[in-house]
């Protein structure tokens, strides 16, 4: 338990040099979370839960941070110390009764940095700088306590700011898009397509038989045209100079779902309108009471809901509007009959 938690120690104080003192370091986890939070959205993986949109960004950003600092202290501290000094290992068990004062420990961290260039030579003068900050040279620290002796002191505020940009930075990804028009006008300059619904498809299974010209059969030998019970219906809507149009098999349908398609971007959230005028009944998909107007979120540029027909009247009378997160209607189409 003490050599893990002496591992996790190394590795946060190993953190914090990255985040603070290292360019190259604090350039990748930006790029990094950027990356994963551009990457991560409803665009890429619409079948994955809401809270994946949202947060998994945040954990493999975390994760990048962690694996950097992991293979940072493992290939540029802590095996090279146990191939140079290995009769003294500042991260060793041996070494953690042993006590000091700070300017001992300092001068011994300087010694220990100057045996190598590079990333070894670097970290172990911003170690050495971070006990000389303590302004307590004559301290006597054992090495037990010489990972966070320093961690508390005022001069390492700012260590530990350079550390909390990242969860500032997570924050920011999180609530900007949610309550900003930046990504509305990155999506509307960007897009190579206006954002507008541009296919409706009909899903269901016909409920009975029936004749061109609307006449219903039980039996008989089929004939071009004719629709059976049973049948499956799968088919896009013709679109004409008002709306789309229930063509073919899906003109038969008492009930079934329509299958939307619009104009995708990354993080941009839409939600479909729909409306029935009495006509026919909207079904949620929690399972509650039908309604005549209902709601539901666009994922990747596709959304589907469920209707049932109650009117005897062929004609939906139905629209469907594509809407903003802040209620601006983008774009509404009919459905007729």
């Amino acid at each position: 338990m003490k050599a893990a938690l002496r591992v996790v120690t190394a590795c946060v104080n190993v953190m914090l040099f990255l985040l603070s003192s290292s360019n190259a370091a604090r350039l990748l986890v930006l790029l990094t979370t950027l990356g994963a939070w551009w990457w991560l959205s409803d665009y890429y993986f619409a079948p994955w839960p809401w809270w994946m949109d949202r947060y998994a960004f945040i954990l493999c950003s975390f994760l990048v941070l962690v694996a950097l600092s992991a293979a940072v202290f493992w290939f540029g501290v802590r095996r090279p110390a146990r191939r140079l000094a290995p009769s003294f290992d500042v991260f060793s068990g041996k070494a953690s009764n042993t006590r000091l004062e700070i300017s001992n420990w300092c001068q011994i961290l300087r010694t220990i940095a100057g045996l190598r260039k590079g990333l070894w030579a670097r970290y172990w003068t911003w170690y050495r700088l971070r006990l000389e900050k303590l302004g307590r040279r004559q301290l006597q620290v054992g090495a037990s306590s010489l990972r966070t002796v320093w961690w508390f002191h005022p001069s390492a505020f700012p260590q530990w700011l350079a550390a909390f940009c990242l969860p500032a930075l997570w924050v920011l990804l999180l609530l900007g898009p949610l309550h900003s028009n930046v990504m509305e006008q990155i999506a509307t300059i960007a897009s190579t397509q206006p954002q507008v619904i541009y296919d409706v498809r009909c899903v269901g299974v016909t409920k009975y038989s029936s004749r061109p010209g609307g006449e219903s059969f039980a039996s008989g030998a089929p004939g071009r045209g004719e629709v059976f019970a049973g049948a499956p219906v799968h088919e896009t809507l013709d679109r004409g100079a008002s709306g789309f149009q229930r063509t073919g098999r899906c003109a038969f349908l008492a009930d079934g779902s329509f299958e939307v398609s619009s104009t995708p971007f990354p993080r941009v959230y839409r939600s479909l309108v729909m409306n029935c005028r009495e006509r026919c009944d909207l079904i949620p998909r929690d399972g509650a009471a039908a309604l005549l107007t209902d709601s539901v979120p666009v994922v990747s540029g596709e959304a589907s809901f469920k209707w049932l027909q109650t009117s005897p009247d062929p004609s939906l009378g139905m629209t469907i509007s594509l809407v903003r997160q802040d209620g601006t209607t983008i774009d509404k189409v009919f459905i007729e009959p």
